[in-house]
């Protein structure tokens, strides 16, 4: 659904811009952020906004940017979507630049976000909403 695909990219844009508050504002108070199979130091699942906005602000005690770009979306009616595309990172202490790419399966429900899972890739991403077997 194209509102959904706006919401979701509004979000990210709004983490890209450091502007937490405003990306929280799409948040629903019970969502989840299932940021597990992550290999890195944020790994876990986050509930509620709050507990994303820890999540986010983590970041920032090791990095000096954080950019999420998506370079697809795939609709999965009616209330699904998954992002793929890299996150660029800078190290703080390191200035080292890095480039991870995954895929982010995003539930939403009245125009706000209820739920955002972290996959290592698009593929993994794509059997979790049933569209791989």
């Amino acid at each position: 659904m194209l509102q959904n695909m706006e919401i979701v990219r509004r979000h990210l844009a709004r983490i890209n811009e450091g502007d937490f508050d405003a990306a929280l504002a799409d948040v629903a108070a019970g969502a989840e952020l299932d940021w597990s199979a992550s290999e890195g130091p944020q790994s876990g699942v986050y509930r509620g906004p709050e507990e994303w906005r820890k999540w986010m602000t983590s970041w920032l005690e090791a990095l000096t940017d954080v950019r999420v770009e998506v370079t697809e979306v795939i609709d999965v009616p009616p209330d699904t979507m998954v992002a793929v595309g890299p996150t660029r990172l800078r190290g703080r202490a390191s200035g080292v630049d890095v480039a991870v790419f995954g895929a982010i399966v995003w539930t939403l429900r009245d125009g706000q976000v209820t739920g955002a899972t972290m996959y290592q890739t698009r593929d993994k991403a794509l059997k979790a909403v049933g569209l791989l077997a």
